[in-house]
Order: structure tokens, then sequence, then C-alpha cells
């Protein structure tokens, strides 16, 4: 049987849940307040030097689908410009 300190821990661990996915839903589209958009440069920079470490923070920070997405994004990106360079 649990005591009581458990059972209170256990309760905010699943409203702080609720309350993280809530505004991950309602903001997941919306530009973050005083933030400047990071460049598709800087994207793949991060995205060929990520560790495995760093792509498993990803996902529990911000979900597989939204991080198999960015994966997807960066990429294409990474591939358009080999292509670019290329021309």
């Amino acid at each position: 049987m649990k005591d009581i300190g458990d059972i209170i821990i256990d309760k905010l661990h699943e409203r702080r849940e609720l309350v993280r996915t809530e505004l991950h839903k309602r903001y997941k589209n919306i530009k973050p307040f005083r933030m400047e958009p990071v460049s598709n440069d800087m994207n793949i920079y991060i995205y060929e030097n990520m560790t495995s470490q760093d792509l498993e923070y990803a996902i529990t920070t911000y979900g597989r689908d939204d991080v198999n997405t960015w994966l997807y994004e960066c990429e294409k990106a990474r591939i358009k410009g080999r292509e670019n360079a290329q021309s």
C-alpha cells in the first residue's frame, strides 16, 4: 500500500502531464514569444550533429511524431542544399 506522499506525487505527475499535453495541443504551431525562427542551415547543422542522447531527449520532450516530422524536413532540406550546390 502506498503512503500519502507517494499518492500525492503520483497525482502531481499526472496533472503535470495533462497540462503539458494541453499546452502542446493549444500552442503547437504558434511562434514562441520573443524568439527568432531557426534558419535551415542551423537546423541542418543540429540534425547532422545530433547524438543518440540528443534524439532521445527530443523525443521525450516534443514527442516522437514531431521529432520524426522535424527529421524528415531536415533531411529534405539537406538533400535540396546538396542539389543546389551541385547545380
